[in-house]
């Protein structure tokens, strides 16, 4: 069963989405910036549970990857939402 796979798949969608959406607006809510971060972070949990598990197909690895490769995108290109972030976070 590939559950924990397509769970994390879909939850780094999700989270995906809500970076996006807040990079596409102009202005920063720190609330959406929070909840996609979130729910990424949660998604590459589930796929390291679908490693524990050893299930079969390529999804574990997708949601694993794309939270690496998105965190690094918006250190890259946005390195002040970050530094908003922990403040924001600190306050």
């Amino acid at each position: 069963m590939k559950t924990f796979s397509i769970i994390s798949v879909g939850l780094c969608i999700v989270g995906f989405a809500l970076l996006l959406s807040n990079y596409l607006n102009p202005k920063f809510n720190e609330l959406v910036v929070m909840v996609g971060f979130i729910a990424m972070l949660v998604g590459t949990i589930f796929s390291f549970l679908a490693f524990a598990k050893n299930e079969a197909g390529f999804l574990k690895f997708i949601a694993a990857g794309a939270f690496f490769v998105v965190t690094f995108l918006v250190c890259a290109l946005e390195p002040f939402q970050v530094i908003r972030m922990m403040a924001w976070l600190k306050n």
